[in-house]
């Protein structure tokens, strides 16, 4: 299960798949495509102090048709996720080195599992 609020909140399943467009936005609120050596981190902390999860978005992973960056999230980056609330943002850093954070800190929720992938029979 994946469920994202309208204040950028994010809820998923311990283990589930995700695919999570992501855009960033200018000051007149229109999408922002990567460019050549720009980048996206969407990153994931336990009560700011750990990095439990943190990837990394180019201008490949834009999605023309969508004017989204596609952030895939796969079992194992939250399989072994206890269950419970983290907090994540995402900060565009562009090639000559200036950077905005363009979701402020959210609720990043880890719901229990019962089945997981490799799960003995």
């Amino acid at each position: 299960m994946l469920r994202i609020d309208s204040a950028n909140n994010i809820t998923l399943t311990q283990g589930n798949s995700a695919e999570i467009d992501v855009t960033p936005l200018d000051a007149d609120g229109e999408p922002i495509e990567l460019q050549e050596g720009d980048k996206v981190i969407f990153k994931v902390m336990w009560r700011r102090r750990n990095r439990i999860l943190k990837k990394e978005l180019t201008a490949a992973d834009w999605d023309s048709e969508e004017k989204a960056l596609k952030l895939i999230l796969t079992p194992e980056d939250t399989v072994y996720l206890p269950e419970g609330m983290y907090e994540f943002d995402c900060l565009y850093i562009f090639a000559d080195g200036s950077a905005y954070t363009f979701i402020d800190a959210a609720q990043f929720k880890v719901v229990k599992a019962i089945a997981k992938v490799g799960d003995d029979p």
